[in-house]
């Protein structure tokens, strides 16, 4: 049995390296997992995620920023005529269905299709989630660079279309990365901390617009292109693949076998486990009734011994999608928690799609006005609030086991008043103080949802549940879309409207308030039913 295993070991560090066809390389990102990391490594591996991340919301919510600064005409209007003027002369006429689809559906589009295929993906061993984020890094950094030479809208949305399936790889492979990289007992501080770092991204995104203001959007896709080759080239180079599970602890030594999964795989939660620190039994059973406890297995049986990696035993996409849905303990409160995510994720897409064009079109503010103001408010408020979030957390989770999802239910019913008011008051400098609770108390929801997945999933397959996680939240994409044709659809025209046709530049505001506030409320109802969902399972 002890050769087995270390033959077994052997095959797994050789296949590691034959995915770059050599059998020793320089870079880490293709050397075999490693089982131990310093934690001054593992923060270097976390800001160089952070990095990524910011860069690739950056690219991705450069689109609306850049929408209100020069890129739809209808998004023109001005109180000084000489900015408007400018706008027009390089805009490109795109309607407000066209520009929803670009912020929200493409990205639905492309996230449905490559999610559970990156999740199988890296799962199955087939390639590590270090070399995936590096690929998908380089291909969403290729098509913000080639945004900048669009001249129509199949243009822009075939480079949207690329820029999705190359960041659908970033949640999947960080958050299952920083699970491996930092200990369960801190891991809703981790993932809030870095959850909010999406603030910086937006902020990022938001600043382009001056270089868009001072020169063009089209010089300000290039220069956000640029990053993203410099990062993948540093990811390859200096951060190392984790063996998947290393934080969970292993306590049980049984027989795996992989044609008998179908009727052998059955979880064992341990008394002293909660959702907060996931210490997780995982019993692989596969004794045959007539087999003697001292009977030597055959070559199918590997044995999983105490602090081996269930993960070094890859399974196919059909038993991962079975370990997640039916013979996991947690199953409800997964699915529960992924459409709650959607809801919620459906009002933060449209706020963030639709945000700037309301300040131009109902306010008359121009983009060096609104830049200045949002990339104060929205870090303060939405950084400040997810941690926030992630420390209430797992505080509260040490008494309360379903405690993530209790507050995340709570922070949504206080934040919408805030984002109700903003839409409403008719003085644009009351109303952008608003802003800063409404981001405080509504973002507190994504560093906890995320722990809450990483919690609730076998580590076995932690990206293939994050995968299905973050392609449910992408669904939430068809709100901005729905908002762009609400818009058309009421037809009220903008107090500050511009373009080829002056009823071209509608007013957003209603459809602001079904699409944001109503979503979050939608959503506070779902996450208090996953809450209620993961104290009966536990039970």
């Amino acid at each position: 049995i002890e050769e087995e295993q270390e033959e077994n070991k052997i095959k797994i560090n050789n296949q590691v390296n034959s995915s770059w066809g050599t059998t020793y390389c320089f870079a880490a990102s293709c050397r075999p997992p490693k089982n131990s990391f310093s934690f001054s490594y593992a923060i270097y591996c976390l800001i160089i995620l952070l990095l990524i991340f910011i860069v690739n919301e950056a690219d991705r919510w450069a689109l609306p920023t850049l929408q209100a600064a020069g890129l739809q005409c209808s998004s023109c209007g001005s109180s000084d005529p000489q900015q408007e003027q400018k706008c027009l002369s390089e805009c490109l006429e795109l309607t407000d269905v066209e520009l929803g689809f670009l912020t929200g559906l493409a990205f639905t589009f492309s996230s449905v299709i490559v999610s559970i295929p990156l999740g199988w993906l890296v799962d199955s061993g087939k390639i590590g989630r270090v070399l995936l984020l590096g690929i998908g890094l380089i291909v969403w950094s290729a098509a913000t660079l080639v945004s900048t030479f669009v001249q129509e809208f199949w243009h822009l949305l075939l480079a949207r279309l690329l820029l999705a399936a190359g960041g659908a790889t970033v949640n999947p492979t960080c958050y299952s990365l920083l699970a491996d990289y930092f200990s369960p007992t801190i891991r809703g501080r981790v993932l809030a901390f870095f959850s909010s770092c999406i603030y910086i991204g937006y902020d990022a995104g938001i600043l382009i617009g001056l270089l868009s203001e001072a020169s063009s959007w089209r010089m300000a896709f290039f220069w956000l292109s640029l990053p993203g080759f410099v990062l993948a080239l540093i990811l390859f180079l200096s951060v190392s693949e984790p063996e998947r599970g290393r934080t969970e602890k292993q306590t049980t030594s049984t027989l795996f076998n992989d044609q008998n999964i179908d009727n052998s795989i059955k979880f064992k939660y341990t008394e002293t486990t909660t959702i907060t620190t996931t210490t997780t039994d995982i019993i692989i059973e596969n004794q045959q009734p007539n087999q003697q406890p001292n009977q030597q297995p055959n070559q199918q049986n590997v044995l999983i011994e105490q602090n081996q990696p269930l993960t070094d035993f890859q399974l196919p996409l059909k038993q991962q999608l079975k370990l997640l849905f039916i013979d996991n303990p947690f199953k409800y409160s997964f699915i529960s928690i992924c459409i709650a995510g959607t809801l919620r994720n459906a009002g933060g897409l449209t706020f963030g799609s639709w945000l700037q064009v309301f300040l131009r079109r109902v306010h008359g503010y121009d983009p060096s006005f609104y830049i200045f103001w949002l990339a104060i408010i929205i870090p303060v408020g939405g950084i400040t609030g997810s941690n926030a979030g992630g420390w209430l957390s797992d505080i509260w989770a040490k008494k309360d086991r379903a405690a993530r999802a209790w507050l995340v239910s709570l922070s949504q019913v206080i934040g919408s008043p805030f984002v109700i008011a903003f839409l409403l008051c008719p003085r644009g400098d009351i109303a952008i103080g608003m802003l800063t609770p409404a981001f405080f108390f509504t973002e507190m929801w994504f560093g906890p949802t995320a722990a809450i997945i990483q919690d609730i999933t076998p580590p076995v397959v932690r990206s293939m549940g994050s995968s299905i996680y973050f392609m449910f939240l992408s669904l939430g994409g068809l709100a901005p879309l729905l908002t762009g044709a609400m818009n058309e659809w009421l037809a009220i025209e903008a107090p500050y409207s511009s373009g080829s046709n002056d009823s071209d530049g509608f007013d957003p505001t209603y459809s602001l308030l079904l699409f944001v506030p109503g979503m979050y409320l939608l959503s506070s109802v779902a996450f208090s039913i996953s809450g209620a969902l993961i104290v009966k399972e536990i039970k």
